[in-house]
């Protein structure tokens, strides 16, 4: 789940620089409603590029990265397609970007997409909950990332939404890992890097990092190749940090 236009500038710093590219490294096929928020972004031709959070019936959850190719989501759908199914597939109405994101940097890399229309909830199709604000994410708690980004680096795409279980790497930690790949910022939270070959690809970009039905983290960028390297923890947008702006813009 990562973005194609900006291989050239990113790689290998930013994992998240292949739309085309990506899944979740090491995992397993998803149940029927485990992940009930997660959602599929899709270009104009219906090919998914990143991933998101359903948070209300109107409103998704990504990075700024993923929303400047958006057109649509499919939602409710452990198998995802290109096919413009009216059940599942929903076209984004606008998108409003964290007023401080820079495009040459990756901090405040958050968005909000609002949909032409609500969807339908249900038991397999439900908006995640949300962090306080500023509360804190403990090292080595245990959450989950979900998504369809490539198996590898030079992997074929998923047909099933993937999820693998993992724990969050300390900020101090994560800072010093990655002090040559890129900027680790305090409205950040790592997560992985701990075993070889588990975690976030190509492609996955925007997706949620869920405890308990929670999502603390929305993918932003990693270090690849190879996806899921020992010891290069991939760094999220800290929700919780971004609590009160989610609220000032859409009520929830």
């Amino acid at each position: 789940m990562i973005i194609l236009f900006l291989i050239a500038l990113m790689q290998p710093i930013f994992g998240s620089s292949s739309f085309l590219d990506s899944r979740i490294i090491g995992g397993e096929v998803a149940k029927v409603g485990e992940v009930p928020h997660v959602v599929s972004l899709r270009n104009t031709s219906g090919i998914h590029i990143c991933g998101g959070s359903l948070i209300s019936d109107v409103w998704v959850l990504s990075t700024v990265k993923c929303a400047q190719s958006t057109y649509s989501i499919q939602y409710g759908k452990l198998n995802i397609t290109t096919e413009n199914d009216t059940e599942s597939v929903i076209r984004v109405n606008h998108t409003i970007v964290h007023p401080e994101y820079n495009p040459n940097d990756t901090q405040h890399d958050i968005v909000l997409l609002k949909l032409a229309n609500p969807i339908k909830i249900d038991d397999n199709v439900k908006p995640a909950n949300l962090p306080p604000e500023d509360e804190f994410t403990w090292p080595w708690s245990v959450g989950t990332l979900a998504g369809w980004g490539r198996l590898k680096v030079e992997g074929e795409f998923p047909k099933q939404l993937q999820i693998v279980n993992t724990s969050v790497v300390g900020w101090g930690d994560c800072k010093f890992n990655l002090w040559k790949k890129g900027n680790v910022y305090q409205t950040n939270i790592c997560v992985g890097g701990r075993q070889e070959a588990s975690g976030q690809c190509y492609a996955d970009d925007g997706g949620p990092f869920t405890q308990y039905g929670m999502v603390v983290g929305i993918l932003s960028w990693f270090v690849a190749p190879p996806c899921g390297a020992r010891g290069f923890p991939a760094v999220y947008t800290r929700v919780a940090s971004y609590r009160n702006w989610i609220r000032d813009n859409t009520g929830i």
